[in-house]
């Protein structure tokens, strides 16, 4: 899922950040439609403006200038830090599961070689049990991990019968 914000002048260009005034437009890249963000509508505070059809042209305008294509997609998940599981539900279930084996595979390399370090984190020493990932190796690994991550998915990505049926075209 990603978003953008629409104000109320539809001739005004959207927003990427939250701000007065603005309403918050989400596309979900399973489905590749974009809709309202029902959860502001339904909290406390009323939308400042009711969008209209053209508020969700201008939306869908803009998502589809970022991630139109697959190709688009491709660079946009390399460039936004895309979770792991929102590209893994991009792929057909067998390349989701091959997907996240590798993803669980880098992760536990990373793990092991944080352990071997021999320099853990707690002063009592690592707390990881032997089949668990350690969140510190990852988060040290910081951008390598993650275009590792995106660059597994993008060899998957690449052909089309591994994709969901919302991104074959």
């Amino acid at each position: 899922m990603i978003s953008c914000f629409v104000c109320q002048n539809p001739n005004k260009p959207v927003a990427l950040l939250k701000n007065r005034g603005l309403v918050e437009i989400l596309f979900d890249l399973n489905t590749r439609q974009a809709r309202v963000n029902e959860d502001i509508v339904l909290s406390d505070f009323p939308l400042p403006f009711t969008p209209t059809a053209t508020h969700l042209a201008l939306a869908e305008r803009y998502f589809k200038e970022i991630v139109g294509t697959p190709t688009q997609l491709m660079d946009f998940a390399l460039e936004s830090g895309l979770s792991k599981l929102e590209l893994a539900n991009l792929l057909m279930p067998e390349k989701k599961k091959l997907y996240l084996g590798a993803c669980a595979r880098f992760e536990k390399a990373l793990t092991e070689a944080c352990t071997a370090k021999n320099d853990p984190c707690l002063e009592g020493g690592c707390a990881m049990i032997e089949e668990e990932v350690c969140l510190s190796a990852i988060l040290e690994a910081g951008k390598i991990y993650t275009t590792a991550y995106v660059s597994m998915w993008i060899n998957l990505f690449v052909d089309p019968s591994n994709r969901i049926p919302a991104w074959r075209s």
